[in-house]
Formats: structure tokens, C-alpha cells, sequence
């Protein structure tokens, strides 16, 4: 019977103090979801003030070709797409403040399938909107002068091009990899509690 005792005595002597306490989870669902918020929020804003300044070209610059309204209102739906998408994030994150701890962390699990899919589904359609919007939009401007338009059509390949196979999937991988990592984080949380 003396294990027992230097079994319970041990026990007792554990440090615990590198435990979360109860408020720890409810502190941490309550930074990440102001913090999603803040930020969708603030994206929802550069859309608008983004499709503000699209529909003042519009009106202010008198294009003489089809071509380029054609690029303006690809652009101008890019916009707006973008601004729909992120609204839609905002109604979400705000609904996460009541969530309870195994719900939030249900959230966080789906988030991978819902980023994946916008990846490879909205992302693609907003970027190839703004793509072939700048390709008309270009096309007014540089037409008259062969070298111009091949400078400038080069540019925009090369900017496009960088968007879509450099930038855009590091930045898919980076958001995955740290979403993983808060995922992780909440559930050890919660597990501890």
C-alpha cells in the first residue's frame, strides 16, 4: 500500500499552473472571432471604396471603345464579388461571439473544406474577372502604339501570372497552415478543460 501512498503524494505535488483556466477558451474563441471580424470587416470596406472608385472611372472617363466598358464592368463585378464573399464572413464571425467551446472548434474544422472551396471556386472566378478586365481595359490605352501595347500587355501577363501561381497558392498554404495551427491550439485548450 506504500505505492499508493507515494502515488498520492505525487499526484498532489503535480504543478498545474500551466493549466488554462475555465475563462482561458471563451478569451481565446472571443480574440480570434474580433480579430476575423476586424479584418473581413475591414476587407469589406477596401471592396466598396474599391467598386466607389470603379463606377467614378466609369462615369468620369470617356472611353471611346466597347472594350473598355467591357473591362470596367468585369472589374466592377470582381468588386463586388469580393464585397458579397466577405459580408457573407462578417455574418459569420459575428454569429461565432455565442458559440460554446465544441462549437466554436466544429467551426474551426470546417473552415479547411470552406477555404478550399473558395479557392478553387470564387477565387477563380473574382481573379479571372479582374484578369480579363485589366486585358480589355489595357487594350484603349496602348492600341494605337504596337511597342506600347506589347510592354504593357507584358506586364499585365507577368503581374497575372505571379498572382496566380506564386502568390496565391503560398498565401492559400500560409492561411491553411496557421488555421491548422489555431485549430490545434483549441483543441488542446479544450481537452485541458
Amino acid at each position: 500500500m506504500d505505492s499508493f501512498n507515494d502515488l498520492q503524494e505525487l499526484w498532489h505535488k503535480a504543478n498545474t499552473t500551466a493549466l488554462p483556466g475555465a475563462g482561458d477558451m471563451m478569451r481565446a474563441i472571443r480574440k480570434y472571432s474580433l480579430k476575423m471580424l476586424f479584418k473581413k470587416a475591414a476587407l469589406v470596406t477596401l471592396g466598396l471604396a474599391l467598386a466607389v472608385c470603379m463606377v467614378a472611372v466609369m462615369f468620369w472617363y470617356r472611353s471611346a471603345m466597347v472594350t473598355t466598358r467591357i473591362g470596367e464592368c468585369c472589374i466592377l463585378a470582381a468588386c463586388l464579388l469580393f464585397v458579397k464573399v466577405n459580408i457573407g464572413s462578417v455574418a459569420r464571425a459575428y454569429r461565432l461571439k455565442d458559440h460554446s467551446n465544441r462549437e466554436f472548434i466544429s467551426y474551426l474544422e470546417q473552415l479547411p473544406v470552406k477555404r478550399l472551396r473558395y479557392y478553387r471556386g470564387t477565387q477563380v472566378l473574382a481573379l479571372s474577372l479582374a484578369s480579363v478586365g485589366l486585358a480589355f481595359y489595357f487594350f484603349e490605352p496602348f492600341h494605337n502604339d504596337v511597342r506600347l501595347s506589347v510592354i504593357a500587355y507584358a506586364f499585365l501577363a507577368a503581374y497575372v501570372l505571379l498572382m496566380w501561381l506564386v502568390v496565391r497558392p503560398r498565401a492559400f498554404r500560409r492561411r491553411q497552415r496557421k488555421l491548422q495551427a489555431t485549430i490545434d491550439r483549441m483543441r488542446r485548450l479544450a481537452d485541458q478543460l
